[in-house]
């Protein structure tokens, strides 16, 4: 076998090696054409990153923008890198780096040069702002501002701010030379809520934009992406399917990890087992992630999935679930988003009616809840941090509980086949 992995786990995507995703390159790339700007929407490490770098690469330009690509200006931040004391000032100094760079140094005498200057004089207010807008309109030329974690902005001392996110919203929408594109894990319709507090009676701060969700990959582009183990059986992308689900990152972790298992010549039964075993290892904080990244109302929807689909596993079948699947149907817009961006999937044999696509967040959330069920007072804890405290009857906690515990024998299950060279693989999919 080659030594080279074809396989990348962490870092962003290549153009060359990008998959999938033609769909919202398409209309952000027309969107962008248009003067107008897009949020993309997904999980944790679902390609938001990658896409962007798609957007802006100089090798993909032509083919997105066309004639038009000459008048843009990429100019991409990540909020994970501004400061915490980081100003609105600063921001923009940092966002109009490239225009300063292209336009105004190696031509200080032309108008959007000589606005510029005044831009840094006034400290960057939006009215300069915008008449600097203008006369890059005026040259053709148009800012393409790519924030990526956009999210993280909630939770900064200074630009989580009217004044931030109102002239965001200001320029955006008064401006035909700006365009953003923003990354984030949280939709719309959450950010809109979070900023709520600035702007109680006034529109929505991001109503400019468009929403795209990144999901997960079709089964084609799954397909695709385990061809390039040209030495995988079918019986390993089985694995690696049932596994990780349809999701991008976790199929990338897992097929590299079951690239090294057969370099290390591993057979069938123990690569499953050796896949498994490092995906859950090396990316619980993933799990953790994508769990805190949810709503409330999302965490509760998933636990009581999550123990379905375990229930589904002990043939004697253990606990009741009836009082908890009782008002599933109340939960139909966690229900949607979920089952839109690939994690469930309808199912006639699991009570409630819905599979986790992806196995490997039931080992997770199995393992939450052993250490949640230590004690009463532990599960309590465990609750109320989760914010999950009080959304439950009586008779629905009673069942949650009585769940709970035996989530633990259903691990312990898992533990004792892994130990025994089965692989809790083979446990959770039969």
């Amino acid at each position: 076998m080659n030594d080279s992995s074809p396989f990348q786990v962490g870092n962003p995507v290549a153009p060359n090696d990008f998959l999938n995703r033609r769909r919202e390159m398409r209309r952000t790339a027309g969107r962008l054409r248009q003067g107008e700007s897009t949020a993309l929407v997904g999980e944790p490490r679902t390609g938001k990153t990658s896409l962007l770098f798609y957007l802006s690469g100089p090798e993909t330009q032509t083919e997105l923008y066309g004639d038009a690509a000459e008048g843009l200006i990429f100019s991409y931040l990540d909020s994970q890198s501004l400061g915490g004391q980081f100003t609105p000032a600063q921001f923009w100094e940092q966002a109009l780096l490239p225009v300063k760079e292209r336009l105004c140094l190696p031509h200080p005498e032309t108008p959007v040069a000589q606005q510029f200057a005044i831009c840094q004089e006034n400290g960057y207010g939006t009215f300069t702002l915008e008449v600097l807008f203008r006369r890059l309109h005026e040259a053709d030329r148009q800012l393409v501002l790519l924030l990526d974690e956009f999210n993280l902005i909630l939770h900064h001392a200074v630009l989580n701010s009217a004044e931030f996110y109102g002239g965001l919203r200001s320029l955006t929408s008064r401006c035909e030379s700006l365009s953003l594109v923003i990354a984030s894990r949280l939709s719309l319709t959450r950010l809109n809520s979070e900023t709520l507090i600035f702007n109680p009676t006034g529109s929505p701060y991001f109503n400019t934009f468009t929403e795209l969700t990144l999901t997960d990959f079709p089964d084609k582009d799954v397909d695709a992406l385990l061809r390039r183990g040209k030495d995988f059986i079918p019986a390993d992308r089985g694995a690696i399917r049932r596994l990780a689900g349809g999701h991008p990152f976790l199929l990338q972790a897992a097929a590299q990890a079951m690239w090294d298992a057969r370099a290390e010549g591993l057979d069938s039964q123990k690569r499953r087992q050796f896949v498994g075993d490092r995906l859950y290892r090396e990316q619980r904080q993933h799990f953790a992630d994508t769990w805190r990244n949810w709503s409330p109302e999302s965490r509760q929807l998933f636990t009581v999935i999550g123990l379905a689909n375990m229930h589904n596993q002990l043939p004697d079948r253990r606990f009741r679930l009836d009082n908890l699947l009782a008002d599933i149907a109340g939960w139909g817009p966690e229900l949607g988003e979920m089952k839109h961006s690939g994690l469930l999937e309808p199912s006639e044999t699991i009570p409630g009616g819905w599979k986790v696509t992806r196995q490997i967040m039931l080992w997770w959330l199995a393992d939450e809840l052993v250490k949640a069920m230590r004690s009463e007072s532990d599960f309590s804890q465990w609750l109320s941090s989760q914010e999950l405290e009080g959304r439950w009857t009586r008779n629905q906690r009673e069942q949650m509980i009585e769940a709970a515990k035996n989530s633990v024998q259903v691990v312990y299950q898992l533990m004792d086949a892994f130990t025994k060279g089965k692989g809790f693989l083979d446990t959770m999919m039969g």
